[in-house]
């Protein structure tokens, strides 16, 4: 699919370059053909008509229009130039090749008294819808040039003549043709400069789409590892413990009559203690599933987390020295982190005394847990992170993703260390902690 958008997008675009460089060559074949039309035009008016413009040519004497008219018949009207006529600002033909003209007065059009009020030359392709071009109309497409004269009394005329447009067609073929194989050239050249872009473009679409598989699978992963665990923290704990106390308890009932009042309050207290046991534990768990993704203040936060083990006999202190609250991730990964560690705690350490401590500045966070439990070795701590019992593993590779350390350190009958630092950015970077 890369591939393709790619190719398609490449396509498109020497489509567009293609039909704009045709439509440009086009256009400027038109206007070569035009201005060579003009510059036809004011060397035949100039050199031919101008010399014949004689104040009875004007007046309209017949022999002065003969002499006028032999001259155009022989040096003027040619393949290209197919009529010639001579206007006064009044709309006023002094002379035409088509002698049914001459002497006529036609309303002047806009072109034409732009001519006379512009003193420029005036060329364009002409639609011969005029009055006045009842005579052309059947010597097909006519490109006009309006052509300023002067009399020689220094009146002003202008002269107009049509030309064969046929050969606006053969320049803008002939130009095409020039230039065509230098349009082909350049497109394949676009074509082959943005290859490495495509190319580029295509391994970094593949590269993310592989990255949003690893990510959803290692989200599936860890969601099916968190059931697991709950899982297995029920079966083996509350379930078991529940499921012993209730048979005590359905036996003693059953027996009731024959027990002493020593035995009946002894099952009665072991039920009470193992349902506030497992109470403990369904809310750690409770705990652990409700857990926001952006807890508030951290100080608040790991007070809640110790709540269970205090309520299951720990001695849990909690010293936050926090000049300024973390944000963002960083608040996230210290609340991870520290949940991970207790749950560790409770689960594995058999601790009598654990302390959490939280020191925050302007330029550092910095998490230490410590308890008394039976430790581990180096062998059982790599045993563990191997088989991914240790969520605070997990985490290792986003807090060295912002410049932070991890560390465990652990020996047996000396207890669990556990030490996380993260740099804090300064206030004003733009990046609130880290992304």
């Amino acid at each position: 699919m890369a591939l393709l958008q790619v190719a398609v997008s490449f396509l498109a675009i020497v489509v567009v370059v293609a039909t704009l460089g045709v439509v440009a060559l086009r256009r400027e074949a038109e206007n070569e053909s035009l201005r060579d039309a003009g510059e036809l035009a004011a060397a035949v008016g100039r050199g031919v008509i101008q010399a014949q413009l004689t104040a009875a040519v004007i007046r309209g004497d017949p022999a002065a229009l003969d002499r006028l008219d032999k001259a155009v018949r022989d040096r003027v009207l040619s393949g290209l130039i197919v009529r010639v006529k001579i206007w006064t600002p009044q709309g006023r033909i002094v002379y035409s090749d088509n002698h049914r003209l001459t002497g006529r007065t036609y309303p002047p059009d806009a072109d034409l008294l732009e001519a006379f009020e512009s003193d420029r030359i005036q060329v364009e392709l002409s639609d011969l819808k005029g009055a006045e071009n009842v005579f052309e109309r059947r010597l097909g497409r006519l490109v006009e040039v309006y052509l300023p004269l002067r009399g020689p009394n220094g009146e002003r005329l202008v002269a107009e003549t049509y030309q064969q447009a046929d050969r606006i067609g053969a320049a803008r073929h002939r130009i095409l043709r020039a230039f065509t194989p230098v349009l082909l050239v350049a497109l394949l050249a676009l074509a082959l400069a943005q290859a490495p872009l495509g190319w580029w473009l295509t391994r970094t679409q593949r590269a993310q789409w592989r990255e949003r598989e690893e990510l959803a699978q290692a989200a599936h992963d860890a969601t099916d590892e968190e059931r697991r665990r709950i899982a297995h923290d029920l079966h083996d704990g509350v379930v078991q413990d529940l499921a012993g106390s209730a048979y005590e308890l359905r036996g003693t009932a059953d027996r009731l009559a024959t027990t002493d009042e020593a035995d009946v309050y002894r099952v009665l207290r072991r039920g009470a203690d193992v349902s506030r046991e497992s109470m403990a534990v369904l809310r750690t768990l409770l705990v652990d599933l409700t857990s926001p993704d952006n807890p508030g203040a951290i100080a608040t936060s790991l007070e809640t987390l110790v709540r269970p083990l205090r309520t299951s006999g720990l001695d849990v202190t909690v010293v936050a020295d926090v000049e300024v609250e973390p944000e963002g991730s960083t608040n996230e990964l210290l609340y991870r982190a520290a949940r991970e560690a207790l749950r560790n705690v409770a689960r594995h350490a058999g601790a009598t005394r654990v302390t959490v401590e939280l020191h925050a500045s302007r330029s550092e966070a910095r998490l230490v847990i410590v308890d008394d439990g039976r430790g581990m070795d180096t062998a059982e701590l790599a045993e563990r992170r191997a088989v991914g019992h240790m969520g605070l593993v997990l985490l290792t590779e986003r807090v060295h993703a912002v410049g932070g350390q991890l560390s465990i350190s652990s020996q047996p009958g000396k207890g669990t260390r556990v030490t996380l630092s993260l740099p804090i950015s300064p206030p004003g970077s733009g990046t609130n902690g880290y992304s």
